[in-house]
């Protein structure tokens, strides 16, 4: 372990973009591997490097580091963490305490392509027989004890469920009991009070809540025995035939075994697909000429500027100084980047603008319940920005507190204050911190003691000692685990480096890691081409099986992504496999006739084409698609001629004298029209799940925000049954009975060009609403939001509408009309065109005035206002009507 700790320590040294103080890390380095050896923890490193190693190896991307063991020194030189722990004073003692026997718990992020890959690796290199997934226990919480006592007593689930919303599962950041729920949920405290039913509910759960409600497997826990597992602990088998051990994480350690987290990350699996994507180009670039790449290397900040070869971007050898990313970091442009996506995170980003990395690394300690509530974040924002004065618990810890602007953000600042103040050891600092934690009053006694008698010995007076110990106990409940942060918050810098400089290739890495969702991809596009980013169909000689940088197209300021043949709906495996292999020893396919003859003995069926045709893969044939969904029977039985003609050994002169493959055809198109936008659109949402070149509702948009409607994606940021409004079109309706069987209630699936949102329907609001949810036309729908909380883990659930009104979008378009005026300026005008106005207004009386501007002579005009008798009801029947006889038409709206 030596061995390879100093020779890492080197290689390190001479990768890093600045000079470091050698002896100082060797001395730190030397310290913790005394620490390791004397507990007897080497061989744990070991295969903690054996199996990150194997990954990488792989082309498995592995995060920089997870939880405390990125303050080790010796993990990152033996490439287990990829930050350097010194220059952003992480701990070692924070993870493996010298004074404290346990065991050490390297938490490693995979990207989760890979992930399975290496737990594989790990069950063939230990023994199957030895390793193994630990088992989870869901307890009954409050709520869900509640719930569940409910059903189990007849009480209807939507009536409970409505009573439980507001109960939280964390209360800053920790489980509340029952009594403390409850006092989030009045309602149902007051009607237990009056109904003996929800007394007695409430009763049962008060026994029953923290009682382990079902068994199930830890996402990402393993372990390893030295010896067969069932000779430590009792196990079960998984899903998938895994061994998992019936004792859950805390109790496998003490049974004698060796625990690691294995967990999926899906941002590593976008960084790796965004640094192949660059690296391809730098690959294209690099064959230009010297001049040619002199040029441009300017694009590609990593690369110094006298590089005759572009060197590959290796995205974690970066130093994270960059003040471009910095900048948009703090400009609220944050879809996609790692952590900081949500609105909240955004949102605090663009107020704290942070300048420096350790800015960022702050950022993941406060965006907390805990640090939120108490005004720690505002008190932050307040002092780095100069509206408050820095002020420091004591002068001695002004080095600790100076980064985090006198404000205690971290654990590691509560064991430093301990060292620095009163001369604790490290390892004494942490146990002080584990005290404060978890508020024994004893023990907090005996600490307070301590620290107040060191802090005398270095000349701190005792009130002032007992005042700062109050101090650091305050935000020791709010500190965050400053090595964790730091190893997140270089995440964090990658994906807002790779936006930054390399937008394309990163949009195209978040699409393609994205593909199983369809808000996330509707999201992405929207993201990319308000970045100026083309995204472009698929292509049936150009896509590869994910979405790649339309390199051909992208020369100069040119930036386009192209789809990926993987996206569209029913392909399948072995047709593309096919398609992208046809394509090896021939030239691109011209017209459907030539690659149905090149496919013809592949799985590639009328169902396949029509698919593609609607996904505009062929477009590029320079057929409409209407031409091509018509040419696919001819072009089958073409194919199949030529098949049956080449088997028997014959050719036609055509064929034998042809220079180009597609002049032996016998090719027919019908003369038709093509598609509507609209039929063109449905198409594309056919085949890939989405409309890609535009969306029914984007002629819409200003209407949905001047009636106030929002975007689906913005549901989630509204208040629990707030009402709100929303404009889509169904995209799918599921009806459902009710229990009773009186009666029908539908879950709705509405959708606009921001994505989806389901809306619950029940019997009263669908019985009013449901011929106008059939209708496929644009909607305005009215309802109450239903935002839960997130759940242990922080997951939120998508949130839902409750159904209140529907309306036609053009119904409630026109109701905001005040009157309507009729352009005739430039129109010609007669008796007739006077006449014909009279005739189609007619047919639409109501109550909207009506106003005619005409032109008498060059620049005289008057307007004419009709008497009531002549009013309207507007409609976009009327405006069509009316648009066919007269050059403008206004509709005036409040």
């Amino acid at each position: 372990l030596r061995h390879l700790a100093d020779l890492g320590l080197k290689k390190r040294a001479a990768e890093l973009p600045y000079k470091i103080d050698l002896d100082r890390y060797q001395a730190r380095l030397n310290s913790e591997l005394d620490v390791i050896i004397r507990m007897g923890f080497s061989g744990y490193f070991l295969i903690v490097q054996d199996f990150i190693n194997w990954a990488k190896n792989h082309e498995i991307k592995v995060g920089p580091g997870r939880g405390s063991g990125a303050g080790s020194l010796v993990a990152y030189v033996l490439r287990i963490t990829d930050i350097d722990p010194i220059p952003y004073n992480l701990l070692f003692e924070r993870f493996l305490n010298p004074e404290r026997v346990s065991m050490p718990d390297f938490d490693v992020d995979f990207m989760q392509e890979g992930r399975g890959d290496v737990i594989q690796y790990v069950a063939d290199r230990y023994g199957r027989e030895r390793v193994g997934q630990i088992a989870t226990y869901a307890a009954l919480n409050p709520k869900s004890a509640v719930k569940d006592v409910a059903r189990t007593l007849g009480i209807p689930f939507s009536e409970i469920n409505e009573l439980t919303k507001p109960m939280p599962l964390l209360i800053e950041g920790k489980k509340p009991d029952l009594k403390q729920a409850l006092e989030y949920a009045p309602r149902l405290k007051e009607k237990a009070k009056t109904d003996p039913q929800y007394r007695r509910v409430l009763e049962i759960a008060t026994t029953l809540e923290g009682l382990y409600r079902q068994a199930g497997m830890h996402a990402g826990g393993v372990v390893i025995g030295e010896r067969d597992l069932t000779e430590y602990v009792p196990v079960f088998l998984g899903a998938n035939g895994e061994l998992v051990t019936q004792f859950d994480k805390d109790k496998v350690e003490d049974a004698g075994l060796i625990k690691f987290d294995f967990l999926g990350l899906k941002t590593l699996d976008v960084i790796a697909q965004a640094e192949k994507l660059v690296n391809r180009r730098i690959d294209e670039e690099n064959r230009l000429s010297q001049k040619d790449i002199l040029e441009k290397i300017e694009a590609h900040p990593h690369a110094a500027p006298s590089d005759l070869v572009i060197p590959y971007l290796k995205i974690e050898q970066l130093a994270p100084d960059r003040q471009e990313v910095f900048d948009l970091i703090g400009s609220g442009d944050a879809l996609g980047i790692f952590q900081i996506e949500s609105a909240g995170f955004s949102d605090m980003c663009r107020r704290l603008k942070p300048d420096c990395f350790e800015d960022i690394i702050a950022a993941g300690a406060l965006y907390r319940p805990g640090p939120m509530q108490s005004g720690m974040v505002d008190d932050f924002i307040d002092r780095k920005h100069g509206k408050k004065k820095v002020v420091y618990p004591h002068p001695m810890l002004e080095k600790v507190l100076k980064p985090t602007y006198g404000t205690i953000v971290y654990q590691e600042q509560v064991l430093e204050a301990a060292q620095v103040l009163a001369g604790f050891t490290l390892g004494a600092a942490d146990i002080l911190r584990r005290a404060m934690g978890k508020k024994k009053f004893e023990e907090m006694e005996k600490q307070r003691a301590s620290f107040v008698a060191g802090a005398e010995k270095n000349g701190v007076k005792k009130e002032a000692a007992t005042m700062v110990f109050d101090t650091i106990e305050k935000f020791a409940g709010y500190g965050f685990n400053k090595s964790h942060s730091a190893a997140y918050a270089l995440i964090t810098y990658q994906t807002a480096y790779l936006k930054k400089f390399y937008p394309v290739e990163f949009m195209a890495a978040l699409l393609t890691t994205s593909s199983d969702s369809t808000d996330d991809v509707v999201k992405y596009i929207r993201e990319a081409r308000s970045h100026g980013i083309e995204v472009l169909p698929p292509d049936i000689n150009i896509s590869m099986r994910h979405f790649t940088v339309d390199y051909a197209t992208s020369r100069g300021n040119s930036a386009r992504i192209r789809f990926g043949l993987g996206a569209v709906k029913g392909l399948g495996d072995a047709a593309l496999e096919a398609i992208l292999a046809a394509r090896n020893d021939q030239p691109q396919a011209k017209t459907i006739y030539q690659f149905c003859q090149r496919l013809f003995s592949s799985r590639i069926n009328k169902k396949v084409l029509e698919a593609l045709i609607k996904s505009g893969a062929m477009d590029s044939f320079g057929r409409e698609r209407k031409q091509l969904m018509l040419a696919i029977d001819k072009a089958m039985a073409e194919a199949l001629r030529m098949h049956k003609d080449k088997s028997r050994g014959q050719t036609n002169m055509f064929a034998l004298f042809a220079t180009d493959t597609s002049e032996a055809f016998h090719e027919e198109y019908s003369d038709v029209p093509e598609y509507s936008a609209k039929e063109k659109l449905q198409g594309e949402k056919d085949a890939l799940g989405f409309y890609l070149s535009g969306h029914p509702l984007d002629p819409y948009d200003k209407v949905a925000k001047a009636l106030g409607a929002i975007p689906t994606a913005q549901l989630s940021g509204v208040r629990h049954l707030e009402e709100v409004s929303l404009v889509g079109v169904v995209s799918e309706l599921k009806e459902r009975p009710l229990k009773s069987g009186k009666g029908r209630w539908a879950v709705v699936l509405l959708e606009d060009s921001f994505g989806q949102a389901e809306v619950l329907c029940f019997s009263s609001a669908y019985d009013n609403a449901e011929n106008l949810l059939k209708t496929k036309e644009p909607l305005l729908v009215t309802g109450r939001a239903l935002v839960e909380d997130g759940d242990e883990d922080g997951v939120q659930p998508k949130p839902k509408l409750r159904l209140k009104e529907v309306r036609l979008l053009s119904e409630a378009q026109m109701a905001r009309v005040s009157h309507l005026t009729i352009d005739l300026r430039c129109a010609k005008v007669d008796d007739q065109t006077f006449c014909q106005l009279d005739q189609a207004m007619s047919l639409y009386p109501g109550d909207k005035p009506v106003h005619i501007t005409l032109l008498i002579e060059q620049n005289i005009q008057i307007e004419l206002r009709l008497p009531k008798a002549k009013w309207i009801m507007p409609s976009n029947d009327l405006i069509t009507h009316l648009e066919k006889m007269v050059d403008k038409i206004k509709i005036i709206r409040d």
